[in-house]
């Protein structure tokens, strides 16, 4: 979060009711955000007389003279007048710009890397809007900096790329140059549940985690705690972690 972010929460935090409200209290920032507090039983908020899923949200604390207080924060952007439209959140992985051969590999529908690469870009702006967030796991681009730049530039959003085994050639500061905002050449675990990976990593049903990862391609692992985010499975659609956590929550009431 930005710093202007957090300032805007502090300031906020100093003028909504105690703890434990069942209101919903919104103020619109000075960034063009809009910042919603709930209580933390309040897993729903109500805009415009529907319910949306909370994507950008945490947790804030301050302290006055009465003591310690705690909030939910969710951050919202107003997308016109009347609607708010919060950044979400994407995952996807193995685009392989680029790479002639993994059509015949994975038996991917194009007859050029030229006709992959175009509809794979389509496909992205299709679901993504330019103030979301995709986590790409790896193995993104096998083009120069220049080419693997120019594609960059083309897709919409906040690129965060982990490291996938066909990335690893090139340094981290490589790809940060090629225009992705973060990079990571390690697995790192995402709202306190996710293990976001190229590779697979161990699991076992006693591990309260589920990791979402690549590599793999058309395969797939058993069992509730993988989830393979490689193309070839999304119809080269990044795929929201809403989606993810929908289907989690399905396989767990069956």
């Amino acid at each position: 979060m930005s710093q202007s972010e957090s300032a805007d929460i502090i300031k906020h935090l100093t003028i909504v009711s105690p703890p434990g409200t069942k209101d919903v209290i919104s103020f619109p920032l000075s960034n063009g955000c809009w910042i919603i507090y709930a209580d933390l039983t309040a897993s729903r908020l109500k805009s415009n007389g529907s319910f949306i899923r909370s994507c950008r949200s945490g947790i804030c604390f301050y302290s006055n003279f009465f003591g310690l207080f705690w909030y939910n924060y969710v951050i919202m952007r107003k997308e016109s007048e009347g609607s708010l439209y919060m950044n979400r959140v994407f995952v996807i992985s193995d685009h392989h710009f680029g790479h002639q051969k993994i059509i015949d590999f994975e038996s991917r529908p194009f007859a050029s890397a030229e006709e992959m690469d175009d509809y794979m870009i389509r496909q992205w702006n299709a679901v993504v809007a330019k103030n979301d967030r995709v986590f790409h796991l790896g193995d993104f681009s096998f083009y120069n900096k220049e080419k693997t730049k120019a594609i960059v530039e083309q897709l919409n959003g906040q690129k965060f790329l982990i490291l996938g085994n066909h990335d690893r050639g090139r340094s981290k500061t490589w790809w940060l140059d090629a225009g992705f905002d973060e990079v990571s050449e390690y697995p790192i675990v995402y709202e306190s549940f996710y293990i976001l990976s190229h590779e697979p990593i161990y699991m076992n049903k006693h591990m309260p985690y589920v990791n979402i990862h690549g590599h793999i391609h058309s395969q797939k692992y058993e069992g509730k705690h993988y989830v393979n985010a490689c193309v070839e499975h999304y119809d080269y659609k990044p795929v929201a972690f809403d989606e993810i956590r929908s289907t989690l929550v399905a396989n767990e009431e069956q």
